[in-house]
């Protein structure tokens, strides 16, 4: 899973990010060669577009890097240190505060796959120093490290955090789920229960933009007979049986 979750993190620094970048390179640089040295502001106007210039030039140095980072990642077996190398010298160079937060935050991925996750949530820590949110991916891997560390109540809380800021109800699902699980590994059942059912509501809402949730409705009947709350579960049998392949 976690695999998948860093691969797609591929869409970030993309070739359309490159060509971007190139073209606005070219227009500036015109523009600076146009500029008429007999014009009132000609010092002041060259000054600000070789400014301008240089910011995309530098803006270079982050993208090659994670590129670098990248293509590590494609070999077989994947190279992690060093792609953690050139991931963090993109993630030091990076003057956008954004970007700088992914890329720390896509470090917490390639530290999980190193299994050190300590140098995990230390560079999430360091992107949460310049923005306190992270991309929906980020969350799940940040959570996942905090569990590997055994800390459950900062797991819950980076969930939770990102719950409370999200907009999407397809993504609010994905955080119910999370959230759900998590609380099941504490046995807090009653808890996991609830979010199940905020899940719930949001698929009824949903329903024809997706297939039906078997996973969760298991897991809501499983949880229902331990704290023995029988308000869905004779409907739910019914619900897998009739449409899902999983066990009862």
């Amino acid at each position: 899973m976690i695999n998948s979750l860093v691969n797609s993190y591929s869409f970030l620094f993309d070739n359309v990010i490159f060509y971007l970048l190139i073209i606005l390179l070219i227009i500036v640089f015109i523009a600076l060669r146009k500029i008429n040295p007999k014009t009132k502001n000609y010092k002041k106007n060259k000054f600000i577009l070789t400014l301008i210039f240089l910011f995309i030039v530098y803006s270079f140095f982050p993208y090659y890097f994670e590129n670098r980072a990248r293509n590590y990642l494609k070999q077989t077996p994947k190279n992690i240190e060093k792609a953690i190398q050139n991931r963090e010298l993109a993630a030091k160079l990076s003057i956008n505060p954004f970007e700088k937060n992914m890329l720390y935050n896509h470090l917490t991925a390639l530290y999980f796959l190193k299994k050190d996750y300590k140098s995990g949530i230390k560079a999430h820590e360091k992107g949460c120093k310049i923005i306190k949110n992270q991309e929906l991916i980020s969350t799940f891997i940040v959570s996942k490290t905090y569990i590997k560390l055994g800390d459950y109540d900062n797991a819950i809380k980076v969930l939770l955090n990102k719950n409370n800021v999200e907009k999407n109800d397809l993504n609010k699902m994905l955080l119910y789920s999370e959230i759900s699980k998590t609380f099941i590994e504490l046995k807090s059942y009653k808890l996991a229960y609830n979010y199940i059912n905020e899940y719930f509501k949001l698929y009824n809402k949903h329903r024809c933009l997706m297939n039906p949730p078997c996973e969760m409705v298991k897991r809501r009947v499983d949880l229902s007979k331990k704290i023995n709350r029988q308000d869905f579960v004779k409907k739910d049998e019914e619900y897998l049986s009739k449409y899902c392949k999983i066990r009862k």
